[in-house]
């Protein structure tokens, strides 16, 4: 009986020895054998900050979140003054650039005003997005300890930004919680210690277990975990529990505690390692977006126009486990029609999915290379050249195509003879059926081409037959059919021109009808000036 309660006070001390190092020399200190503060004293409240922000920005930003009773800059601080951060920032294995953000919060062992888990994630969305994060085209998270499930909770709670989170690299995060809480929870004034209970015990982390497991993967940051190997007084986080929710294999820190694993000693430290070849593998996804259909050479890519109208279609692949996104800007000239992206917002391919742009030149004279830029954070900008090698074949082209739609219009206003049906309609519903035939002469000629673009090939054509009213037309169902393609500059050019092909052709020849003529027998005048 005497040894059983020896042994019981034994295993308590150890406890208790591992937690007051937590205190006093795990997060707030160097970790390598002695403190700066005791933890009757120590106030773990370095505010959370920018420790790395180049001008201009990176276009991907890494926050760092610290454990209970740590520090927002000592948690990654080792002895010799050297940051978890700059060696990652500064690895020049690292393919993708970033700046750095170290996020704080109150986590005391005796004093009070510590948060709980629910309220350091509540003061992470605030302190992140007052200082600019979520402005980021992507973010991604180093965690340690209590702050992974900090940023779990963050990113339960925000599906905006979870969007854009590719990755966390979870280090020593106890994500079925840890054996030490069982006895600290009595000894430690602090509301996080009780959410880091056991699983089995602990709704807590059950309801994060099945709110996390709900998410569809496709749609949610990969998780790179890494463990200690090394007892802190005991072993704060046990291999299962920091390996909870890994999506790749787990990688041991050989001879790191709790605490040192996220003080790594130099560049070549296994735990740089991990934060560069996830950042390159999940983030860095030049591998992950294949262009099939373009040509590239170095960093500069091409695309072989053949079609005006754009009806072969250029491919954009995405090999990868998440969804991307992706935004068409800075075309060089209002010709340029790219479908079906838009400048307004950027367009999403499923993991493993494929979208296909329709690229053509509607209007005027047929230059021998356009421009434009693609966009797929956090990956530069793509520069894309789209080459015509045989103008005049393009224009041809053009003209046949138009042509045909115009002969398509006059059939259905019957070849000059207009049907006494289409005579005595207003000039509303005249315009909508013959934006309606073009449309189906167009979706005839061009039927993989979206429905939006088929509308502004018909709207093209009727422009082209002075029919401009009836253009404004199909112009406004593109829109309804594809609101973001108001915004492209053909659709503003094109607008224009129609607005300008109003005018009865009747008046522009100098002729004067014997009588009044339907709107219908105007039009049929218009296809006449018009060819």
């Amino acid at each position: 009986m005497a040894r059983d309660v020896r042994d019981s006070v034994m295993g308590i001390s150890v406890f208790l020895l591992a937690l007051m190092l937590l205190a006093t020399s795990g997060c707030g200190s160097d970790g390598q054998g002695g403190s700066a503060q005791s933890s009757q004293n120590a106030t773990y409240s370095t505010p959370s900050a920018w420790v790395r922000q180049a001008t201009p920005h990176k276009r991907v930003a890494a926050v760092f979140v610290h454990g209970i009773f740590g520090d927002a800059r000592d948690t990654w601080t080792n002895a010799n003054g050297q940051t978890f951060f700059d060696l990652l920032a500064a690895s020049p294995q690292l393919k993708t650039p970033v700046d750095v953000f170290a996020f704080g919060f109150t986590s005391e062992m005796f004093k009070s005003g510590s948060l709980s888990i629910g309220e350091a994630a509540n003061a992470m969305e605030q302190t992140l997005t007052f200082n600019g994060v979520w402005d980021y085209e992507t973010v991604i998270f180093v965690v340690h300890s209590m702050g992974g499930l900090v940023t779990l909770r963050e990113l339960l709670s925000h599906a905006d930004h979870r969007q854009k989170v590719p990755l966390i690299l979870a280090y020593a995060v106890p994500f079925e919680g840890s054996q030490i809480t069982v006895i600290a929870q009595y000894v430690v004034n602090n509301p996080a210690i009780k959410q880091m209970l056991a699983v089995n015990g602990n709704e807590y982390l059950k309801q994060a277990s099945e709110d996390w497991a709900s998410l569809d993967a496709s749609k949610k940051p990969t998780v790179i975990c890494a463990y200690e190997t090394k007892p802190y007084g005991v072993m704060i986080v046990q291999w299962d529990s920091a390996t909870r929710y890994c999506n790749d294999r787990p990688t041991a820190i050989q001879d790191t505690d709790h605490i040192s694993i996220v003080k790594p000693d130099g560049p070549n430290h296994l735990s740089v390692m991990v934060a560069v070849n996830a950042v390159n593998q999940y983030v860095t996804t030049d591998g992950n977006v294949e262009m099939p259909d373009f040509q590239q050479d170095g960093s500069n890519w091409s695309y072989n126009l053949s079609d005006f109208a754009g009806r072969h279609s250029a491919r954009l692949v995405n090999d990868s486990p998440r969804d991307v996104k992706y935004t068409v800007t800075g075309l060089s000239d209002s010709q340029l029609a790219i479908w079906p992206a838009s400048t307004d917002a950027p367009r999403e391919i499923p993991a493993h999915q494929t979208d296909e742009l329709y690229i053509g030149i509607l209007q005027g004279t047929v230059e021998k290379e356009y421009r434009f830029v693609l966009r797929i954070p956090p990956l530069a900008d793509r520069s894309i050249v789209v080459k015509v090698a045989d103008p005049k074949q393009i224009e041809a082209q053009r003209v046949a195509f138009n042509d045909r739609v115009a002969r398509s219009v006059a059939g259905y206003l019957g070849q000059g003879n207009v049907p006494e049906n289409l005579k005595h309609l207003p000039q509303e519903q005249l315009n909508l059926r013959m934006a309606q035939s073009a449309y189906a002469a167009v979706a005839q000629e061009a039927p993989n081409l979206p429905k939006s673009a088929q509308w502004v090939l018909a709207a093209n054509a009727l422009s082209e037959a002075q029919l401009g009213d009836t253009a404004i037309v199909a112009l406004n169902l593109a829109k309804h059919e594809s609101p973001g393609i108001a915004l492209l500059p053909t659709t503003v050019h094109l607008e224009e021109i129609a607005n300008t092909r109003k005018v009865d052709p009747s008046v522009v020849m100098g002729i004067t009808p014997a009588k009044k003529l339907s709107p219908a027998e105007i039009a049929v005048r218009r296809l006449k000036f018009g060819h």
